[in-house]
């Protein structure tokens, strides 16, 4: 078996080390083990041999420094290790993937980021709690935010018992200690705290099962006392650590919040605004991420006490991999991939157009506060129906990159780590021993060539419509995010000093024009393009 350990993510500087933990055998037994390296586009690109002995007779870690044919690889990669005795016989073969990222650039902004992930973090759910150590693959992923689901459920057993804040007080400092900012889901309500217990239990005879276990109550609105003692001394503790609050989960969805109604979320929204502020008169209470991209209950929305109160617009843009993110499916649902990604989230703009000014004064921002891709097979949800793991990386960076040029301020990919149930994860979960997916190193790549960028990208038009060419502004100079619908087509682009082509794994390569003009071949896997000679980039305005 690999080392079950986040030690599969590694920097160009850092030798890449895989722990094997081998069965045990005869003391002194001695093993080869030979391993072979694929990249993510299925290229042989190492391969090597270690000879291990067993001192002790007893199962024990073997370290296999790998050996690429590059000397400075970057990306995904997938090792095949064959252990054999001493006679040639094989004993164990497995696969170990690994990840090896661009450094971090140290100028890249942090409160202002794009680059944010999602998940329970441990204060609920099945993923492990974040700690000195399991901080590190977010660190490296370049994600400067993190959306803590709390687990209000967990963290206090009724009305007169103190909540416990010894799991959030340890997630928070682990991510205020890496420099990476929070914002947690305030919600999940305790069985104990319903606002009408009598409604509630009948709703629960109901839905109960034959063992009697309740259903989704976490979906009924909070007893108000309760509700605001918690949120209150939640801001109040990590006040000098967290500036923003997400006020509950998904409140256009029933499964979240009882009615789905945007009214009686507006009223409990505008209520929860006053003790935030109350507690922190410089916290930035954040609407509860919608399902979807619900513009006609976000219109409702702003109509209620909430309106003036909401300075960030909260949309979660899940789409089946039937709507790729460039096209809409009329087999799918409004706000869920009938439309194009961009249209909807313009959509959502121009709902946001027609809220009263905010009460701040602040310009108004959307964000997309989850979104992510399903590669677990069986999944339930037909919105999350099974994609490859190579799928989603590619998936990851065309939906962020056209959320970002649609005007979206900051993006959480949902999940970091894959649960047991469903793989939207871009680590594996613990059977998998928390290897990257390849949609870590591509998320990785993605932060480190556009991180920096001023503005939302802008599309380059194209007549055609076949090939989306998404052009950042950085103070290194522009760099363009280029992809095509289909595979195997071929863009033109002049460039009389030749361009730096990097892509989607992050490894790069010089290309020279002929006759003033690089051709470019273009696919489903987006590339990144930065021209040689700045004066060479074509305007947004005319094609290449």
């Amino acid at each position: 078996m690999i080392s079950p350990h986040f030690q599969s993510i590694f920097f160009p500087d850092e030798p890449p080390i895989i722990d094997l933990l081998l069965d045990k055998g005869d003391k002194d037994a001695t093993y080869s083990i030979d391993y072979t390296i694929t990249d993510y586009f299925g290229k042989s690109v190492g391969k090597g041999m270690v000879d291990y002995t067993n001192p002790r007779g007893r199962r024990c870690w073997a370290r296999v420094k790998l050996s690429f044919d590059d000397e400075n690889p970057i990306g995904w990669f997938e090792t095949l290790f064959t252990v054999r005795d001493a006679g040639g016989k094989v004993v164990a073969t497995l696969v170990s993937d690994i990840a090896i990222v661009p450094p971090l650039n140290p100028n890249a902004p942090i409160d202002d980021s794009y680059f944010g992930v999602s998940d329970f973090f441990g204060s609920g759910g099945s993923a492990p709690p974040l700690t000195a150590v399991t901080v590190l693959p977010v660190k490296r992923l370049g994600a400067k935010w993190v959306r803590l689901m709390v687990g209000w459920q967990q963290m206090q057993d009724g009305p007169n018992s103190p909540v416990d804040w010894r799991m959030m007080d340890q997630i928070v400092n682990s991510a205020v200690n890496a420099q990476i900012r929070v914002l947690p889901m305030m919600g999940l309500c305790p069985e104990w705290a319903v606002d009408s217990p009598e409604t509630v239990k009948e709703i629960m005879q109901n839905e109960r099962g034959d063992n009697g276990k309740a259903l989704r109550i976490w979906a009924f609105r909070p007893q108000k006392d309760y509700w605001e003692r918690f949120l209150s001394e939640a801001v109040t503790r990590y006040k000098d650590r967290i500036s923003y609050w997400e006020v509950w989960n998904e409140p256009n969805a029933s499964s979240y919040w009882q009615d789905g109604d945007p009214t009686t979320y507006g009223d409990f929204f505008a209520e929860s605004y006053t003790v935030i502020k109350e507690a922190d008169p410089h916290a930035i209470p954040v609407m509860g991420g919608i399902s979807g991209v619900k513009a006609s209950w976000l219109k409702e929305l702003g109509k209620t006490p909430a309106g003036p109160l909401i300075d960030i617009v909260n949309v979660h843009p899940y789409r089946p991999p039937a709507s790729p993110p460039e096209k809409g499916s009329p087999e799918s649902s409004p706000g869920y991939g009938r439309n194009t990604l961009v249209n909807d989230l313009n959509a959502a703009k121009r709902m946001m157009a027609h809220f009263p000014p905010t009460l701040s004064g602040k310009p108004r921002e959307l964000w997309a506060g989850e979104a992510g891709y399903n590669t677990l097979p069986g999944f339930p949800p037909p919105l999350h129906k099974a994609v490859s793991e190579k799928e989603m990386a590619k998936l990851l960076v065309r939906t962020m990159v056209l959320a970002h040029s649609a005007g979206a301020k900051k993006f959480f990919w949902w999940r970091l780590i894959d649960t047991y149930g469903a793989g939207m994860g871009l680590l594996r979960n613990p059977s998998g021993h928390f290897q990257p997916k390849p949609g870590y190193a591509a998320y990785a790549v993605l932060e480190r060539m556009i991180g920096q960028a001023s503005g939302p990208g802008k599309r380059m038009p194209d007549e055609s419509g076949n090939v989306y060419a998404i052009v950042f502004q950085r103070p290194q100079g522009p760099v363009w995010v280029v992809w095509g619908i289909e595979d195997g087509m071929t863009w033109n682009v002049d460039a009389p000093q030749g361009i730096r082509l990097t892509n989607m794994m992050g490894m790069s390569e010089y290309q020279s024009a002929q006759d003033g003009r690089v051709s470019i071949e273009v696919s489903t896997d987006p590339v990144y393009i930065e021209f040689l000679n700045e004066k060479d980039t074509p305007s947004v305005d005319r094609l290449p």
